[in-house]
């Protein structure tokens, strides 16, 4: 069974015998829901999952956990919302642009990211690494909807009413 999204943590046993955190992390690649009706690109950056897949397991004085959203599972997403049908085209750098303005708007998830030699600022050559993922998950996207007869995309939290 392909693993469409995954979280976990590494905990390890102090002198005084308490627990902890050593590493934690979880996937920030995207994945598309097919419900039979069409198709919708869910960006699970920022999101809550709760899935029925944890598994725990210990090996001397780590403890570990990790939680996986598999291929076939049953799921409820409740988001921002954005439906395109093929024939109205599809505009792949205002996605990107899009996507980038969203990565942007959260710096530390965007250093965290991209900012690879850790000096707290997203270089020339990072940047072009994020814009280069982007454009990748925009065409990825944009070729999975294809054959479709509607895409319905999902990015990030829903919007805030004023």
């Amino acid at each position: 069974m392909a693993c469409l999204w995954y979280r976990y943590q590494v905990e390890r046993k102090t002198s005084d015998d308490k627990w902890e955190m050593q590493e934690q992390a979880q996937s920030q690649t995207s994945f598309v829901l097919d419900d039979g009706s069409g198709q919708c690109l869910v960006d699970p950056e920022g999101a809550e999952i709760m899935t029925r897949h944890c598994r725990r397991w210990s090996e001397g004085d780590y403890r570990y956990v990790e939680w996986t959203l598999l291929q076939h599972d049953r799921i409820y997403v409740l988001g921002n919302f954005l439906t395109r049908h093929p024939s109205q085209g599809l505009d792949a750098g205002a996605d990107v642009r899009e996507l980038l303005a969203q990565w942007k708007a959260d710096q530390p998830g965007l250093l965290r990211r991209f900012d690879l030699d850790r000096d707290g600022q997203v270089d020339e050559r990072e940047w072009a690494l994020a814009r280069r993922l982007a454009r990748g998950e925009v065409d990825n996207a944009t070729a999975n909807c294809a054959a479709s007869r509607s895409c319905i995309w999902s990015r990030g939290p829903p919007p805030v009413s004023t």
